[in-house]
């Protein structure tokens, strides 16, 4: 079995290569670097080129990222509006989510990485037909852009009514996008517990 660890963990720091050889010196050989733009902003043209060349020479491979939840950089304060959600039935809204989804993915051109990392609305957010066809056209759009680019996207099941694992399966039957998943065990404990869920 292969160890990663996500970014996450240092969510609250600046994402530099002193952490990436800090994680690396842990005997970690794979890392998810997650998209908060107080964090890595995958905007920022600086610190992408810093992390792309740091990368390109290391062992420590970036195995995943993990898709912007907010377009601010901190945690969606700003407003409704910095929310980042496929599940966003206003299509000029989806349209600006998918955008941001995609600047992520850019990140790709300077640091390789195998997967993006998505959910599927935001915590606690009902069921609600019309946000799966929105996620439907949205996913449709950014799988095509993703592959593209060498990545490829995970659905993650998240504690909402869209996203239990049940649902994901049934939402990938339904589209026949035919994505995989990332299985988050502790979102699973939370809703309807690992065994249900695997």
């Amino acid at each position: 079995m292969l160890r990663a660890l996500s970014t996450h963990v240092l969510v609250n720091h600046r994402l530099n290569t002193v952490w990436l050889e800090r994680i690396h010196s842990a005997g970690i050989p794979l890392v998810e670097i997650f998209c908060a733009r107080q964090h890595f902003d995958y905007r920022d043209q600086s610190q992408v080129n810093e992390l792309g060349y740091w990368f390109r020479d290391a062992e420590l491979k970036c195995h995943s990222l993990h898709a912007p939840m907010y377009n601010d950089d901190c945690w969606g304060r700003t407003g409704p509006s910095s929310v980042v959600s496929i599940t966003e039935r206003s299509k000029p809204r989806r349209l600006e989510c998918v955008d941001e989804i995609k600047r992520a993915i850019d990140v790709a051109e300077k640091v390789p990485f195998r997967y993006l990392i998505q959910h599927l609305g935001v915590a606690g957010e009902e069921y609600d037909e019309f946000k799966l066809e929105a996620a439907f056209t949205a996913l449709e759009d950014l799988s095509l852009f993703a592959r593209n680019r060498g990545v490829e996207i995970l659905l993650e099941n998240i504690p909402n009514r869209l996203s239990s694992a049940e649902r994901l399966i049934n939402f990938n039957e339904l589209t026949h996008l035919n994505l995989n998943f990332c299985f988050d065990t502790g979102h699973a404990n939370i809703m309807e517990g690992v065994v249900d869920a695997h």
